[in-house]
């Protein structure tokens, strides 16, 4: 018995196959075209001569910009979101983003807690700058600041450059703040 008719028997037909060689065996199995066709549907992606793969789904999206906030870590807080802005070339309202981000950071240390994260990404035409800490909440109503007072005004300077949402509650906040680009 050859190889080939070994493998008919084994695939339960009654007739030998022709001796084609390997192609045939495949061609012929019981398995339907559809499950054989897939069968490297794990394989990696074909890598570029200079880089890593390709991306599946499109064109490559840049990464958003994730810092954690902390007192030992605002100082440069500035200096980063201003290098991502550049790099985004989004350089005519880098000042205002900056701002904002910086602004809202602080909030996070004076009054929530003192940690937090901030993450920020371009989307739709402009630049979302979310903030979000674990501090004990804040008020519903926010007044505007006193003019003899000093502080009190980040996120009233906010609410003046930017679109901004605010969910509060016990286990924290999350301020979103939108700017267009």
């Amino acid at each position: 018995m050859s190889a080939t008719e070994g493998a008919a028997n084994m695939a339960g037909s009654d007739h030998p196959l022709p001796d084609h060689g390997q192609a045939d065996l495949v061609r012929h199995s019981k398995i339907p075209y559809r499950k054989r066709r897939n069968r490297n549907h794990l394989a990696e992606p074909p890598r570029r001569p200079n880089g890593p793969p390709k991306a599946a789904g499109g064109p490559r999206r840049r990464r958003a910009l994730e810092i954690t906030i902390s007192l030992a870590g605002l100082e440069g807080l500035r200096a980063k979101v201003g290098a991502w802005m550049n790099r985004l070339g989004a350089a005519r309202v880098r000042d205002d983003v900056v701002l904002v981000a910086h602004e809202l950071a602080t909030n996070v240390i004076r009054h929530g807690g003192g940690f937090g994260r901030l993450r920020m990404w371009r989307e739709s035409g402009r630049i979302v700058c979310r903030v979000s800490d674990s501090g004990p909440g804040m008020p519903a109503l926010v007044q505007e600041p006193e003019a003899r007072r000093p502080g009190g005004r980040g996120l009233w300077i906010a609410r003046r450059l930017a679109e901004v949402q605010i969910e509060s509650g016990p286990s924290g906040t999350v301020v979103v703040a939108a700017m267009a680009i």
